[in-house]
């Protein structure tokens, strides 16, 4: 199976002062935008054919103020959590009780 990425793990994201890395280019508006940049930060893109894709979207939302205004008002109605990551969130929601007029 071919290897797609490679994972920085703890004590390289540590040794390499990661997290400050992280904290200074982070602006993402919502929960979702900073777990993907964190999941871009760790996981290298060796391949060339998608880095350039992933440039190409990202020279697409940099050139065009209007389009990068409205996804940015999404993400930020979506807010950021302080105790779950998005996937926790998502994969919790069986532990919810219903309950309501309609239950």
């Amino acid at each position: 199976m071919k290897k797609e990425s490679w994972y920085i793990d703890d004590i390289t994201w540590n040794d390499l002062s990661m997290e400050q890395v992280y904290d200074r280019i982070n602006s993402a508006e919502s929960s979702v935008g900073e777990e993907y940049l964190k999941r871009i930060l760790r996981r290298t893109l060796p391949d060339q054919t998608k880095l350039q894709k992933r440039s190409e979207l990202a020279g697409y939302f940099s050139g065009d103020p209007g389009i990068r205004s409205r996804f940015s008002k999404v993400f930020r109605e979506l807010g950021k959590t302080k105790k779950l990551s998005l996937y926790d969130y998502i994969f919790r929601f069986h532990e919810v009780k219903q309950s309501g007029n309609g239950v």
